[in-house]
């Protein structure tokens, strides 16, 4: 598709070439349009932004009303107060979270990013699109297969930061499984549970998502 690469060629120009030349001090990332600016002051941010929305009226273009908005990067170090204090951006959720000294081990907020609720809901719909997860047709292997194909990707991408975020799919994955479990070989829950757990013992490495499973957890 051409239309793309022009829309990202152009606002290289209305954007990119603008805020370098115009704000020097100015760190930001843009992955097509959407774009991140990171201000020191709140007073500098509403200068950028000022300068930004007559940028773009320049260009025919224009701020989204709903997606824009100026966000506290709260940590620590960062005491002040402000409404919003966090922001989602390429499938990550930017937010205060918990952190630890892995010299000391002592316990501080830091403002680190993490898989989003939207990203995870999302691809959970494209898994029951799939239906694979009802094919009771399948073994084990062939279910693992088919499952770490669409697994691999999206673990990969979004382990690299928090990965303890990724508990909750993995959960929503694994009670998945039991259900598979329950449908193939007619099991109780709870005998269903024992299974994928014992399964889960010989061979961790079967499903991709078994590698963020917490050691020694039940499902």
């Amino acid at each position: 598709m051409i239309s793309p690469l022009l829309a990202n060629l152009y606002l290289h120009y209305a954007f990119d070439n603008w805020i370098t030349k115009s704000f020097p001090g100015v760190k930001f990332e843009r992955y097509a349009d959407d774009i991140v600016i990171h201000c020191a002051t709140e007073e500098e941010t509403r200068e950028v932004e000022t300068a930004l929305k007559e940028r773009l009226k320049e260009c025919g273009l224009t701020l989204h009303p709903e997606k824009t908005k100026v966000v506290y990067c709260k940590d620590s170090n960062r005491k002040g107060w402000y409404p919003t204090k966090k922001f989602t951006f390429l499938g990550y959720t930017f937010q205060p979270r918990r952190a630890s000294n892995s010299s000391t081990g002592q316990k501080f907020t830091n403002f680190l990013p993490a898989v989003s609720k939207e990203a995870g809901k999302k691809f959970r719909t494209r898994l029951k699109v799939l239906g694979i997860l009802r094919m009771r047709h399948l073994s084990i292997g062939e279910l693992a297969h088919e499952l770490n194909l669409r697994l691999r990707g999206w673990y990969e991408y979004f382990r690299h930061y928090y990965p303890s975020a990724l508990s909750s799919m993995t959960q929503w994955l694994d009670n998945c499984l039991v259900r598979w479990l329950r449908r193939k070989y007619v099991l109780s829950w709870a005998a269903a549970i024992a299974r994928l757990n014992r399964l889960a013992r010989r061979g961790p490495r079967t499903f991709v998502h078994w590698m963020f499973r917490f050691p020694g957890r039940a499902v």
